[in-house]
Order: structure tokens, then C-alpha cells, then sequence
């Protein structure tokens, strides 16, 4: 009962982890992308 209890509150702090992680990466990549775009012109 205690790991699953755990997992339940482990579950969600990871899926935030994975979404902040994505959202840090895409921003980066935008603003990579924009600078490539500035720079090429």
C-alpha cells in the first residue's frame, strides 16, 4: 500500500517534470531558431 500510495503522488510530479521539460526545450528551440533567422538574414 505504501508504494502504491507513492506512485500516486510521485505519478503527477513526474508528468509535470516531463511537460516543464518540453515546454523549456520548445522555447529554446524557438528562440534558437529566431537567432537563426536573424543571423542568416
Amino acid at each position: 500500500m505504501i508504494i502504491r500510495n507513492e506512485a500516486i503522488y510521485f505519478l503527477p510530479f513526474f508528468l509535470v517534470l516531463f511537460l516543464i521539460s518540453c515546454v523549456i526545450i520548445r522555447t529554446i528551440e524557438n528562440v534558437n531558431f529566431k537567432g537563426e533567422m536573424i543571423n542568416g538574414t
